[in-house]
């Protein structure tokens, strides 16, 4: 390998003591060499930005290191041993910076300076903090995958008046918990508990609708395709749940439809529903600290929307899932969940291809004068099991958006490219920030365009 020894000189008592061994035949070589990299990464967090200079014995070299170089030489150490991943062996490099009020964590060892990874993130850097000052949010979270692994996540400003926002702040993500239900599902469906296709009505029937034998129609597919009929909330139709259209005859964006399969799914699984959540899909990713109640021990961490008049909105407390909304995670986490979705992870390959077929094509309806540029659209568009999918001669987009009056957020992946991005944001004015960092991490403007940014 070349390396032959590296360790720490100048009797700095709190540096390693003794040499680590590079190259040996007991097979501890990649074991020794990733508690080399952890080391040096910590010791590059503890540092500070004006810290003293210290000098390395890197095998034959003498290095004087600061804390850039210092996780230099980590990324280098690790891509010649091997040791390529901060989520197994090692801990991620977490770095705040004080100027711009922002935290960065690097999830993978290596990254390195002229990958178009790391190009993303240092143009963030730069720009995400010039673009709070400049609006009424008080911040945001962004992850990011390529490669199919999540690469790194940047989150700037205040999760609450005076509380910086963190890597661990909670968002509500709005509407963009919708796939995650959708998610939760296709994984029940490979296990065998549900089926896509089965009436809910035998778990689950809506007081409201109760006379109605279209319910009888209703299914997970189709609630998940947004065809179940209904209104988005019952408030719509005078407050009482009611078909407006026929169950799967045509597309009709439904919160109350997804709060459906919730009922139906806590009915016949018996189990509260984030407790189906935490079971099916959080565990299994070591997502520990997202849920689709109020849990009063993470309430600390969860960010506060604020009106585009400066005023500050407690999250509430909300102990009935919507399923719709509602979800409180952060931006890392939901974006473990991308990365997995492009592994499919915990999916089988049916329920996969299920996940990839558009329920009705919308492009005639959605493009043209009155919608999208027809230049910008893709050749076929629509809801697939929670999704919106964009079917261009290049590769599918998956999408989703949400927005309460404080919050919005924006989720895509490619699967092609295995790429994709998860952007939360805590203010009113939300949606044109959103729309910067989206043209900025993502390198085809159409998807910008597609969802209205």
């Amino acid at each position: 390998m070349g390396l032959k020894a590296v360790f720490p000189v100048l009797g700095d008592s709190n540096v390693l003591q003794a040499a680590i061994s590079i190259g040996s035949t007991d097979g501890n070589e990649l074991a020794l060499c990733c508690r080399f990299v952890d080391y040096m990464c910590k010791q590059a967090v503890s540092s500070s930005r004006s810290v003293e200079r210290k000098s390395y014995i890197i095998g034959t070299r003498r290095m004087v290191l600061n804390r850039t170089n210092l996780w230099r030489v980590a990324a280098l150490v690790a891509f010649l041993s091997g040791c390529t991943t901060m989520d197994t062996k090692l801990s991620p490099l977490a770095v705040r910076s004080s100027p711009t009020g922002c935290e960065t964590v690097r999830h993978t060892a290596v990254l390195g300076r002229a990958g178009p990874a790391y190009k993303k993130l240092a143009a963030l850097q730069q720009r995400l903090p010039e673009w709070l000052e400049q609006s009424t949010v008080p911040s945001s979270g962004v992850s990011y995958v390529s490669d199919g692994t999540l690469q790194w996540t940047l989150t700037c400003g205040e999760r609450s008046e005076g509380t910086p926002a963190a890597t661990d702040t909670l968002y509500n993500t709005a509407s963009i918990a919708k796939p995650i239900v959708g998610e939760i599902v296709l994984r029940l469906a490979s296990r065998g508990d549900i089926s896509l296709d089965e009436p809910m009505a035998a778990y689950w029937t809506d007081p409201d609708i109760a006379d109605d034998p279209r319910r009888m129609r209703l299914t997970p597919r189709i609630a998940l395709a947004h065809q179940t009929g209904f209104k988005n909330w019952r408030r719509m139709s005078d407050g009482v749940l009611a078909f407006v259209t026929d169950p799967g005859s045509e597309r009709g964006y439904s919160g109350e439809g997804i709060r459906y399969i919730v009922r139906f799914l806590e009915r016949k699984l018996d189990k509260p529903f984030d407790e189906i959540a935490q079971e099916t899909l959080f565990d299994p990713l070591g997502i520990k600290d997202a849920s689709f109640v109020t849990r009063p021990e993470l309430k600390p961490q969860y960010a506060w929307g604020r009106l585009a008049d400066g005023e500050w909105i407690d999250p509430g407390t909300f102990n009935e899932p919507l399923g719709a909304g509602r979800l409180r995670i952060s931006s890392v986490d939901y974006a473990k969940i991308l990365a997995a979705i492009m592994r499919n992870q915990g999916v089988d390959a049916e329920r996969s291809a299920e996940r990839s077929r558009i329920a009705l094509d919308e492009r005639a309806d959605r493009c043209g004068p009155d919608g999208r540029p027809v230049e910008a659209c893709p050749a076929r568009m629509g809801f697939s099991t929670g999704w919106y999918i964009h079917e261009f001669e290049e590769g599918a987009v998956f999408t989703h958006t949400g927005a309460n009056r404080p919050e919005q957020s924006f989720a895509y992946f490619k699967p092609g490219e295995e790429t994709g991005a998860v952007v939360f944001a805590n203010g009113q004015e939300s949606k044109s920030l959103i729309g910067k960092i989206a043209r900025l991490i993502e390198d085809d403007e159409r998807v910008a365009i597609m969802e209205g940014y």
